[in-house]
C-alpha cells in the first residue's frame, strides 16, 4: 500500500475516532444538561407549590379570624345596651389582648361568658383573670369558667 494512502486512513481513523469522542461527549452533555432542566423543572414546581399553600393558608387565616371578630362582635351586640357599648367592649377586649400574651379569641370568649351570666367584668378583672390564667398555665375562658361555677354557687 502506498504511504500516501497508509496516511490518509490512520489520519482519517484517528479523525473518526476524535469525532466520536466529541459526540459521546456530546451526548453525556446534553442529558446531564436534561436531567438540570428537569430538576429546575421540579424546583419550579416545588416553589410553586408551596407559594401556593402559604398563601392559602393566609387568606383563610384572615377570613378565619374576621370571622370570628365578627362572630364576637354580635354576641357582644346581643350582651351589650346598645352597639357603641359593644364596639367599645370589643376595642378594650382587642387592646388588652395585643398588649398581654394572652390570645384574643381567648380574652373574648372569657368577656362573654361573664357578660352572659349578667357579670359586668371590669378592666381589674379582665387582669385578674388574665393574670391567673397565666400563672396556672390555663386559657383565660377556663378561669372564667371556674369563676362562673364560683358564683352560681354562691
Amino acid at each position: 500500500m502506498p504511504r500516501k494512502l497508509i496516511a490518509e486512513i490512520v489520519l482519517k481513523d484517528r479523525f473518526t475516532k476524535q469525532i466520536g469522542k466529541v459526540e459521546s461527549k456530546l451526548r453525556h452533555f446534553t442529558r446531564r444538561v436534561g436531567n438540570l432542566y428537569k430538576r429546575m423543572l421540579s424546583l419550579k414546581t416545588a416553589i410553586i407549590g408551596v407559594g401556593a399553600y402559604v398563601g392559602y393558608r393566609f387568606v383563610k387565616n384572615f377570613t378565619d379570624a374576621a370571622s370570628m371578630m365578627e362572630t364576637f362582635g354580635t354576641q357582644l351586640m346581643v350582651l351589650s345596651k346598645s352597639a357603641y357599648e359593644a364596639k367599645q367592649a370589643l376595642a378594650f377586649i382587642r387592646e388588652f389582648a395585643r398588649t398581654s400574651p394572652l390570645e384574643t379569641e381567648d380574652v373574648i370568649r372569657s368577656y362573654v361568658m361573664l357578660r352572659a351570666i349578667g357579670l359586668n367584668p371590669t378592666i381589674k378583672m379582665i387582669k385578674t383573670l388574665g393574670g391567673v390564667a397565666l400563672l396556672m398555665g390555663l386559657e383565660m375562658k377556663d378561669v372564667a369558667g371556674a369563676l362562673i361555677n364560683r358564683h352560681k354557687t354562691t
